[in-house]
């Protein structure tokens, strides 16, 4: 987990009045995944749009987001 993530944690933990672990739940239970991300994970996806696989690709918007972005819909 990176340390911006620890960070965000923290701070809604301390908003909330609930601890780490259960903030990280809440997190967690957003996602369809359930599981947050890890760097290799996002390294995969800025590989490949970086590749000559990626040749066609142009002017998408990828998100790599556990599947986050479900809750804007």
């Amino acid at each position: 987990m990176s340390d911006r993530i620890e960070q965000k944690l923290a701070s809604l933990a301390e908003r909330e009045g609930i601890t780490k672990d259960e903030a990280l739940e809440l997190r967690t239970d957003e996602l369809a995944l359930n599981e947050l991300g890890q760097p290799k994970e996002f390294a995969r996806t800025v590989s490949f749009v970086s590749s000559p696989a990626a040749g066609y690709l142009t002017g998408a918007v990828i998100p790599v987001d556990g599947g986050w972005h479900r809750h804007a819909f």
